[in-house]
């Protein structure tokens, strides 16, 4: 549900109610998002969707909010997916799987999402409202994948804290047989998983064991910093991995 001082920006699209959570920039004026986001009061997401921010970290909020960049029959995955999870703090580039064979033509781009041709089982999504998420498991396995390197391992490490099985990891992975990136999956999940069974600094005596809010300090962050550069370019609104053909994982 919208919070009452930001209702009013829903009022300009007829087709939109009250109770979407998101704003968006049909909503209000660009310059007036971007004074809001600047203040702390939204929260960018993908494709130009915002979310206030006392609603960010809400699960159901975060689905909706998706829902409104991914085209019918898609399924968020990989890094998207475990944002969705409430394993991110920001959402990433939005990986979409829809069946091989319909990842083409102009009315499927949306603007932050990156469409990929794959098989996925219905026992691997779950539904959250209008969106249709990967399972934990399978989330993990398509970021093993795809995600880019130096953030494949960090990501894939926060689902196994959070109690994904690494053998459930493993059988998403070679599920479907022979997909693209099965290989460099299976070695980031095995270095995920012996950082995953490393023990957890403990916090220096005297210090919050806290990360300041809305800045996580973990290890996909650790690896980030060191890397000092960026991972995914955008071509035409649709993302693509450096080095990936992007006939075979994007829309033309």
């Amino acid at each position: 549900m919208v919070t009452p001082s930001l209702r009013w920006l829903l009022v300009r699209e007829p087709a939109r109610t009250a109770t979407d959570p998101f704003v968006t920039g049909r909503d209000a004026p660009r310059a007036v998002l971007d004074a809001m986001v600047a203040e702390g009061l939204l929260v960018p997401v993908a494709g130009g969707v915002l979310l206030p921010a006392d609603l960010a970290d809400v699960p159901a909020a975060r689905a909706a909010a998706l829902a409104h960049v991914v085209p019918a029959g898609g399924v968020v995955t990989s890094a998207a997916a475990l944002w969705v999870h409430g394993l991110l703090e920001r959402c990433p580039v939005v990986d979409v799987l829809l069946p091989p064979g319909a990842v083409g033509g102009s009315r499927l781009v949306r603007p932050g999402a990156r469409l990929r041709g794959a098989l996925i089982a219905p026992e691997e999504v779950a539904r959250h409202g209008a969106l249709a998420v990967a399972v934990l498991a399978r989330a993990a396995a398509d970021a093993a994948r795809w995600a880019p390197e130096g953030r494949a391992v960090g990501l894939v490490v926060r689902a196994l804290r959070a109690g994904c099985s690494p053998d459930a990891v493993l059988a998403a992975l070679d599920r479907p047989s022979r997909a693209p990136g099965t290989r460099r999956g299976r070695q980031v999940l095995a270095a995920a998983r012996a950082l995953a069974a490393a023990p957890v600094p403990c916090a220096v005596p005297g210090r919050s064991a806290l990360p300041a809010p809305r800045q996580p300090v973990d290890v996909e962050d650790a690896v980030d910093a060191a890397h000092h550069r960026e991972d995914v370019v955008e071509v035409g609104g649709v993302g693509h991995l450096e080095g990936e053909a992007g006939d075979r994982d994007a829309v033309a």
